[in-house]
């Protein structure tokens, strides 16, 4: 008994540790002053007198079952409150509704609930019906994800079915529901064989798939999903595709731009051979927000076929890393015609819109170069090597760059002739990893100051080599579709 008694002191002691952290760090991201401060870890009726008599306060309120204060008594508490920062937490109460805060249609006294410091967390309300409140409050979320966090657990009479989709919860994507009468979606990184409601739903808060093997989880039940709010992370498993997602058509995220999230996570899945996802067909990031996979440590055969890339780079996916190969199966693809595989120059077809193989043109090749002409998809790297060309107008159309094998995927070097390198519709580059370099180098007539190759998007940044960029490389971070955020780095 002692012992227990003991570890009951220890866990309140460092519940109060937190509470008292995560208070100062409000007070230091806010700017609260010491008046404007709530100092107790629950409202009761001793410390009520304490509570800030003003309309902007710091503080993590708190009702519990040690709160002593009747709804009406709270709503007088609450009465002069324009502007929270911090968080609230409701758990283990008998309250049927969270009334008590002011409501909109009482808009002198609506309540603007910086959340992003700390988040609401509603537990454990055994008689709980009514949460509309959170329809009525003004949330001021994270200022690069507009996100707060929210948690509804184990309140067994409450129904979130039309809060789910109405107001603020249907654009958050750090939302927890579980145990409620009615949760908001299926949690998806808990699924087992025995949870047999995700067989009733289409739309999962997340997908984790994590240290599971074929045959101790029937993926059946995953194949009526059709949408996953958040992200999707499959590892640690002996699944050898991902077929069996066969209804899965959209993920969508919420990351900040600077975030590095990736919005689906494929990585040490040793007898992987295939994606396979199939019916996929929309990646989104709420926020306008570059979107970003990782397929990593797979099968060494691990392929993507034409189609799956095509279908990449098309909707301006990036990759962390990306350890595949090419699928060579398909050569024929339905919209875009056949994939032509560069082996010699002359054996190559005219006009190609797809091809296989680097590129890579020496002198006594220029003749060639009216074969790239229609060229838009390059399933390999790019390189332009002592040649007498005066500019590489042949490329064009060229919009796609795909190098599995080599990170240098553009390499400009030793034209003598060359004037002018640029690729004006080039517009998203896949690498084996996010790093890639494009080397411009001894081109002597090369116009200065330099110049970039192409435009610059999230898509196609790249580390800048060479005489023509100075003594130190350039590194391109940039946001999608936006000349800003440039970094320059010093590091050879």
């Amino acid at each position: 008994m002692p012992r227990v008694i003991l570890l009951m002191v220890l866990v309140f002691s460092i519940a109060k540790t937190d509470f008292y952290s995560d208070l100062a760090l409000i007070k230091t991201i806010t700017g609260c002053i010491d008046e404007q401060v709530f100092n107790y870890t629950e409202i009761t009726s001793e410390n009520a007198q304490f509570f800030p008599k003003i309309d902007e306060i710091c503080a993590i309120i708190t009702i519990n079952e040690k709160t002593d204060l009747s709804e009406t008594q709270l709503a007088k508490l609450f009465k002069k409150l324009k502007r929270l920062n911090g968080g609230i937490r409701v758990e283990n109460t008998n309250f049927t509704s969270l009334s008590f805060f002011p409501q909109l249609n009482r808009p002198e006294t609506s309540i603007n609930f910086y959340c992003y410091t700390y988040g609401i967390f509603i537990t454990n309300n055994s008689q709980l019906t009514d949460l509309s409140i959170t329809l009525d409050l003004f949330f001021w979320g994270d200022r690069l994800t507009q996100e707060c966090k929210f948690q509804f657990v184990n309140n067994p009479k409450l129904d979130l079915g039309g809060i789910c989709t109405e107001g603020p919860l249907d654009y958050m994507y750090q939302l927890k529901t579980e145990g409620n009468l009615k949760n908001c979606a299926c949690d998806g990184s808990k699924i087992t064989n025995y949870n047999a409601k995700f067989q009733k739903w289409q739309f999962l808060y997340e997908l984790k798939l994590v240290n599971i093997s074929y045959s101790s989880l029937n993926l059946s039940i995953l194949s009526s999903i059709r949408n996953v709010r958040g992200d999707v992370e499959i590892a640690a498993t002996d699944f050898e595709n991902l077929s069996f997602l066969t209804g899965l058509e959209t993920i969508t995220s919420k990351h900040s731009y600077l975030s590095k999230m990736t919005m689906l996570n494929i990585h040490d899945n040793p007898k992987m051979k295939r994606f396979g996802m199939y019916s996929l067909k929309r990646l989104e990031d709420l926020l306008g927000n570059p979107r970003t996979i990782n397929i990593e440590n797979l099968h060494p055969d691990f392929c993507l076929t034409f189609g799956e890339v095509i279908y990449f780079l098309e909707n301006d996916i990036s990759f962390q890393n990306l350890h595949a190969e090419f699928c060579e199966e398909d050569d024929v693809l339905p919209i875009h015609g056949r994939i032509c595989k560069l082996t010699t120059f002359e054996a190559l077809p005219n006009n190609c819109r797809l091809i296989l193989g680097d590129l890579i043109l020496q002198g006594g090749d220029e003749k060639y170069s009216v074969k790239f002409t229609k060229l838009r998809f390059l399933f390999g790297a790019l390189v332009i090597n002592g040649t007498s060309l005066e500019n590489l107008d042949f490329l064009n159309n060229l919009q796609y760059i795909t190098s599995l094998v080599d990170e240098r995927v553009i390499q400009i070097l030793s034209n003598d002739y060359l004037k002018s390198a640029y690729f004006p519709n080039l517009r998203n580059i896949i690498s084996r990893r996010s790093y890639r370099e494009v080397i411009v180098h001894k081109n002597p007539l090369l116009s200065l100051p330099y110049y970039y190759p192409f435009k610059m998007y999230y898509t196609t940044n790249a580390a800048f080599i060479g005489d023509y960029y100075g003594e130190f490389p350039i590194y391109f971070f940039l946001r999608c579709e936006l000349w800003e955020n440039i970094l320059f780095s010093s590091e050879n």
